[in-house]
């Protein structure tokens, strides 16, 4: 749970820093330790990446990530107005593009660890708890840290539904058209074990599919015919093809029909070039699945807050989460249980289950 640890850290360190470089040199030293893995992360993802490179744009993220905090800074002698208006304009500038679709850490991210079902109004405590923290305001403070820990003796996590994510532990699929059949025959195959639980949803990991042209419908259609005959419904993981590029995102096969749900934000560079990964689609990022409002977080989604608020703007509350991740390059790293933990606090936050799916590494 370093994540949220670091998370708690940042704004309070940063308010005591005595300079600017020292605040500055401490965010961008939590923002750093808190994205360890990145260099690896990018090699793996991005083998043509070289490590001097990828250790580069490790540096560069986190200078990045730090600025708002560093030119919002006040010195100490300054009144707590000021301390306020700055770290209220820090927490905003780091949900602003391109801050808010390039970094974790967000001080918001505690919100469902704080506030559990809490929903809006734990996002609104969490702001009011640091606040008052950052300005020394030491009786607010116990009266928040109260309520958290009564809201978390209180909580009681709601109940999952009977759906299934399935976690795999398949490498990165081929392209030619074997690896792309023996890819869909190992899915189909898993899919079939879980009949025997009668579940309402059964839910793929991200892209695990691969593109979903005209050859994939036809392997998954005596498969998806199956479910149509048991009221079963599928979430496949997968990208579908549009005229320009790949979409990355769920085709979700129920009974009756079948629809899609993109994801918001795609990786920078990997998914998408910088201009376009930069600016986040505004979607609610819901849709309705067996009756349900379901509320998707694609991989790199999982670690960001700003999907998340948009969601929340848009409202009404989700009433299922779905996490879809595909994490074949993660072996030895702990970027699986830093993506599930935040999610798990989004979770937490509206009081909803979190059915999550994840191709393991092998």
């Amino acid at each position: 749970m370093l994540q949220p640890l670091l998370s708690f850290s940042l704004p309070l360190l940063w308010a005591r820093a005595p300079t600017r470089i020292r605040a500055g040199g401490v965010v961008l030293l939590l923002y750093l330790i808190g994205a360890l893995e990145q260099p690896l992360a990018i090699t793996r993802v991005l083998p043509h990446v070289t490590s001097v490179a990828a250790l580069g744009l490790w540096g560069i993220h986190g200078a990045l990530l730090t600025l708002p905090w560093l030119i919002t800074w006040q010195p100490r002698d300054q009144s707590s107005a000021r301390h306020a208006v700055a770290f209220l304009a820090a927490l905003l500038l780091g949900l602003v593009p391109p801050f808010g679709t390039l970094g974790w850490l967000h001080p918001l991210t505690l919100s469902g660890w704080l506030y559990p079902a809490w929903g809006v109004w734990g996002l609104v405590a969490t702001v009011t708890l640091l606040l008052s923290w950052v300005v020394c305001a030491t009786h607010g403070t116990l009266g928040l840290f109260t309520a958290a820990l009564i809201a978390n003796v209180l909580y009681q996590p709601a109940p999952p539904p009977d759906w299934v994510g399935m976690d795999t532990h398949l490498a990165r699929a081929g392209t030619d058209i074997a690896s792309r059949m023996t890819r869909q025959t190992e899915l189909t195959a898993l899919v079939e074990k879980q009949w025997k639980n009668t579940p309402a949803v059964i839910i793929l990991p991200e892209e695990i599919v691969g593109p979903w042209t005209a050859a994939e419908s036809f392997w998954w259609q005596p498969l998806l015919a199956q479910a149509r005959a048991r009221g079963v419904t599928l979430v496949l993981g997968a990208q579908r093809v549009d005229p320009s590029r790949l979409r990355n995102g769920a085709l979700i096969v129920e009974p009756t029909r079948e629809h899609w749900q993109l994801a918001r934000q795609p990786i920078p560079l990997a998914d998408a070039p910088l201009p376009s990964a930069l600016w986040p689609s505004l979607d609610s990022g819901m849709t309705q699945i067996a009756g349900r409002r379901v509320l998707f977080s694609f991989c790199y989604e999982d670690l960001l807050t700003l999907p998340m608020l948009v969601s929340a703007w848009q409202g009404p509350a989700p009433q299922v989460i779905v996490s879809m991740a595909n994490l074949w390059w993660a072996r030895n790293m702990d970027e699986p249980e830093v993506q599930r933990n935040t999610i798990a606090g989004w979770g937490r936050l509206w009081g909803i289950p979190v059915i999550r799916a994840v191709n393991q590494p092998g």
